[in-house]
């Protein structure tokens, strides 16, 4: 699915898909469903990985100016027991 929305914008050029289609082409359609559908389990890791110690709140301060810290596994995982 993702391979035919970014052949989609491939044909089309990027500049001219944002311009002519912007937020209604289904690229953008589906990477914001999929945010959206992530978004609450992000939150939850979040805080679930402070309140372990896993991090702590200058680490996160830290983090946001560039250093990143993923939390894809997490997210992963308390989606598929979600899915269960």
């Amino acid at each position: 699915m993702w391979s035919a929305r970014w052949q989609e914008v491939e044909q089309l050029g990027l500049e001219r898909a944002k311009a002519e289609l912007g937020e209604e082409l289904p690229l953008f359609r589906e990477i914001r469903r999929e945010q959206y559908r992530r978004e609450p389990y992000l939150l939850l890791e979040t805080l679930r990985s402070i309140s372990r110690g896993k991090i702590s709140l200058s680490d996160a301060a830290n983090h946001a100016t560039g250093d990143g810290l993923c939390l894809d596994d997490e997210i992963a995982a308390a989606m598929a027991a979600d899915a269960r």
